[in-house]
């Protein structure tokens, strides 16, 4: 019971009483506002704050010169955990990004720290509004704060529905995770960026991934304990791009100090990836924050705590793979997962404890525990490791089948030199086949100090 999504179509003024700016240290800073909001949704997990990213741009010049209109975001506008909306220009049948515009007046990101704000975009341009002149007057008014409550209506028919579909409100952090994960494509530069967010704001994309969970899609409110690596394996439809969005609600980080501060404000880092049977490694999107203009890449994203991968025209098996770098503060961390592209298999296999660490010549036994799921009888499925390292021998206790639950009992790791070793198990039941590669890196702790060139020892160096 309470509030789970509220609107904010205000922030701080941007010049004083007599037109003079702020300073240009404000913009784009992890400060003692965006902290605190923060703090606020991290205690209370299903409420999400919708934030107006501001109208400023058309004064970049004076309030933050030099940054060609980026960097115009400021204190709960910088927050990790809510959701900052900019504001585009009305469209009609959306079929391309070329189609939308951005209003002359809505602030671009990114943060100090290199995050994507704002999240999202949503018509505030020439929108038909109530006003305040009477009881019964309207007016076409202009700003991203007529964008943001948009979107913060659009997140509240999100929870309607999945209310209805699963009896239960989502976590904020699966809202946000919705919404990136099906926001239509904006920019020349490619989505995501920091002029667009993950793109326009697609309430109708969000609620079918909620209707479509357990046949094309899956939504899956999950928890990482400290240490744990999640793999599931998972097939293409290949009718659609395989796409996969984890997001999370974030403790308050550090604030930031200075100017344009790269610190990186993520306490808990989590990484997603998207592995091909035999095949390629998928790694989510990354922005750069020295070069705000250009297109993403992919590789590892230390900055954000919404991560998402898409890959065109898949084929064939994956494993989807969720880690942490690190030491996870209180000791674990919930996560939302969304995945689309993909075909219901009937048999599923996970694991937390996929890609474990041992030191070398430590230890000659380790059990990896699986998680099998069918839709038939589960003790129907029989599990087979295709294929171990010399020397090396599992024994599979299925005993616990019942319950879903197969153990790897493996023997002879004192066998094997340090190196990455990969374990291929097989489950099968009837016509149905699933397969799954965890991993266990073996660890020599031996090594020869290094010597610090630059930044010389003792000193900091920020990214």
């Amino acid at each position: 019971s309470g509030l789970i999504v509220s609107n904010h179509s205000y922030g701080i003024a941007t010049t004083d009483y007599y037109g003079n700016p702020i300073p240009a240290s404000y913009f784009g800073k992890y400060d003692a506002g965006s902290q605190y909001l923060d703090n606020i949704l991290y205690q209370l997990e299903y409420y999400l704050t919708v934030w107006a990213a501001g109208n400023d741009r058309s004064d970049y010049s004076i309030l933050n010169p030099g940054k060609s209109g980026y960097d115009l975001l400021t204190r709960e506008g910088n927050s990790k955990n809510n959701l900052v909306v900019g504001s585009i220009r009305q469209i009609d049948n959306y079929t391309n990004p070329s189609q939308v515009r951005i209003s002359s007046f809505s602030n671009y990101g990114p943060t100090d720290d290199g995050r994507i704000k704002p999240d999202i975009t949503a018509k505030g341009d020439e929108v038909y509004s109530a006003t305040a002149i009477s009881d019964w007057s309207y007016g076409t008014m202009y700003g991203t704060s007529m964008a943001a409550p948009s979107a913060a209506g659009g997140l509240v028919l999100m929870q309607q529905h999945a209310n209805e579909t699963y009896g239960d409100y989502l976590r904020s952090a699966t809202l946000r995770a919705l919404v990136a994960h099906t926001a239509l494509k904006a920019g020349s530069e490619g989505s995501p960026n920091y002029r667009f967010g993950w793109g326009v704001m697609n309430v109708e994309g969000a609620t079918n991934i909620i209707t479509n969970d357990g046949d094309s899609t899956l939504l899956k409110e999950m928890k990482l304990i400290d240490g744990q690596n999640y793999l599931r394996s998972l097939e293409a439809s290949e009718v659609e791009d395989l796409i996969a969005t984890i997001a999370w609600t974030d403790l308050p980080g550090e604030t930031s100090q200075g100017t344009d501060d790269r610190t990186p404000v993520l306490v808990n880092d989590l990484d997603i990836r998207l592995i091909e049977i035999e095949g390629d490694t998928y790694y989510p999107y990354v922005l750069d924050p020295n070069n705000p203009s250009a297109s993403a890449t992919t590789g590892d994203n230390f900055r954000d705590n919404i991560e998402k991968i898409e890959v065109s025209n898949p084929e064939g098996e994956y494993n989807l793979s969720i880690s942490h770098k690190g030491i996870l503060e209180e000791g674990e961390q919930k996560l939302s997962l969304i995945m689309s592209g993909i075909t219901n298999k009937p048999l599923v296999l996970e694991t937390y404890d996929n890609n474990k660490y041992i030191c070398v010549n430590s230890v000659d036994e380790n059990a990896i525990e699986l998680l099998v799921s069918s839709e038939y009888n589960i003790e129907n499925t029989v599990l087979t490791v295709e294929d171990a390292p010399q020397g090396v021998t599992v024994i599979i206790d299925d005993s616990d089948l019942g319950n879903g639950i197969v153990t790897l009992n493996i023997s002879g790791l004192l066998n094997l030199n340090s190196d990455t070793y990969v374990f291929k198990i097989k489950a099968v039941n009837g016509a149905d086949e699933a397969h799954l590669y965890p991993v266990i890196n073996i660890a020599n702790d031996l090594f020869e100090p290094v010597e610090l060139v630059s930044p010389e020892n003792g000193e900091d160096m920020h990214r």
